[in-house]
């Protein structure tokens, strides 16, 4: 995952920060397989050369897009702590359950292109930041019943759940209407599947 060169100035951040930008706007509506290097330069106004500077292949360039993607879902803890101070569990649950997919919608071509990638550490870096959200869930509920071990575990099997229910609803067809009437009740079911899963209550 160490294959692209960090930017040594400001300004080769700001043209690295172009190229990411301009290789998830292409994502939106092309497929990884489809685009060229030559593309992607052109989406951000800059040469080839920009893009082999800073990085060895597209791949490489997706790489660091998918990184950037990571350090941002970690971002999100901060807004979630805030959120959550003045409800109850089961409220939290689901306040957890709409950011998640608030947060994913936009990333979906990227997650989908991050497929590609297919080894280890892009798995590793996955699993970690959804453990980071699910760790930080459990710590903020009271279950009835459950350990605090029990919870966490339950909790990040509950959050590997929704993540794949949320990526495959996503990726499914309906119209934006039918779409977003099919998040409302996703969330709903979820929230209260999960609350029960995690023996909480209001």
């Amino acid at each position: 995952m160490n294959s692209f060169l960090a930017p040594q100035q400001d300004r080769s951040t700001q043209t690295q920060q172009k190229l990411l930008d301009a290789l998830d706007h292409l994502l939106q509506t092309h497929s990884f397989e489809e685009l060229t290097v030559a593309r992607i330069a052109a989406q951000a106004e800059l040469t080839t050369g920009a893009i082999y500077r800073r990085f060895k292949d597209k791949r490489a360039l997706l790489e660091a897009s998918f990184q950037r993607f990571l350090a941002q879902s970690q971002e999100l803890q901060i807004e979630r702590k805030a959120a959550i101070e003045n409800i109850d569990d089961v409220e939290k649950v689901g306040y957890m359950i709409r950011s998640t997919l608030k947060f994913t919608i936009p990333y979906i071509p990227l997650m989908r292109a991050a497929s590609v990638l297919n080894d280890e550490p892009s798995f590793e870096l996955m699993l970690t930041a959804r453990n980071t959200s699910s760790d930080w869930l459990s710590t903020n509920l009271v279950s009835s019943t459950l350990t605090d071990e029990e919870l966490q575990l339950r909790t990040r099997f509950a959050m590997r759940t929704i993540s794949a229910v949320i990526r495959d609803t996503l990726l499914a067809g309906p119209s934006k209407g039918q779409k977003t009437k099919a998040m409302e009740v996703m969330v709903a079911e979820l929230t209260e599947m999960t609350a029960g899963y995690l023996q909480i209550q209001r």
